[in-house]
């Protein structure tokens, strides 16, 4: 029993380290920090034995945690300096900074895409296809249709099966994950749908309720004969994706090739013209 016990204690101590390293710190910092979490107060020396740190390494670090607010020290008589922990909840301060800065870094990234894709010596040199499996991969699929623009996005959907998509994904996904995206990244793109009468009634309940009408998608209606084994076909950049949703089978195709790209845009074009508008 105490075997197991100390088994236990070791695994969350690790749990814990990790963690800590998760949110910015160190693995000195982190051996350091619970160190002096451990036992109250520890002067350099104290600190040094207890975690086997040499002290040239010591002062940098504890300088460190101390600029993070982790730790904090106290002078005494002698020039004698003691470390103490600061209350945990301080290194909130880091998470909070981390998500400043990335969210920073994040905007600066969108704004050089295109100059990094002007610095590509052969963009897309090369074709290629992708199967995705279950949610997560018609997740992916759905999310990198909406990689490029508005004006390149083309497709055949199956709009009756819209309600399900959004039943089956977790917390509000299409909502709160894939409509958001579109929003943020400007694309709306053109369907063509089998003619159930249904396409004009999802834009009502779905962008014209949310308020992001301007970003729906530009519906045209055919009769299919096989309307519910309807799937869907996109067409955007140089890539075509198939994405399959139903009970019995959830996976999403991405192909590269943009004579593919091409020969379905063409297929699309021609179809738009026989179908007629929502």
């Amino acid at each position: 029993m105490r075997k197991v016990c100390i088994f236990k204690a070791m695994a969350r101590h690790n749990t814990i380290k990790r963690i800590l390293e998760n949110i910015g710190l160190t693995a000195n910092e982190t051996r350091i920090y619970l160190a002096v979490l451990k036992f109250g107060e520890l002067s350099v020396h104290e600190l040094a034995l207890k975690t086997n740190i040499h002290r040239t390494n010591l002062y940098g670090t504890v300088d460190s945690l101390i600029q993070k607010q982790a730790l904090y020290c106290e002078h005494q008589g002698s020039g004698r300096k003691i470390i103490f922990a600061s209350d945990p909840t301080k290194l909130k301060e880091i998470l909070k900074k981390q998500q400043r800065t990335l969210k920073k870094a994040s905007i600066k990234f969108e704004e050089i895409i295109p100059e990094l894709k002007q610095m590509m010596k052969n963009p897309s040199p090369y074709s290629f296809a992708h199967c995705y499996t279950g949610i997560d991969g018609v997740k992916r699929v759905f999310l990198d249709t909406i990689s490029g623009s508005s004006e390149d996005m083309h497709g055949f959907a199956q709009v009756g099966r819209a309600s399900m998509l959004e039943t089956a994904m977790p917390e509000n996904w299409v909502k709160n994950v894939y409509r958001k995206r579109k929003v943020e990244r400007n694309v709306a793109g053109n369907y063509i749908c089998p003619d159930l009468g249904i396409a004009k009634n999802y834009i009502k309940g779905t962008y014209i309720k949310e308020g992001i009408a301007e970003f729906a998608p530009v519906f045209k209606e055919l009769p299919f004969e096989e309307a519910s084994d309807f799937s869907e076909v996109v067409t955007y950049e140089d890539k075509v994706a198939l994405i399959s949703f139903d009970q019995k089978e959830k996976m999403g195709v991405i192909i590269k090739s943009p004579i593919l790209a091409k020969s379905f845009r063409a297929l699309f074009d021609g179809v738009w013209k026989m179908a007629h508008a929502v």
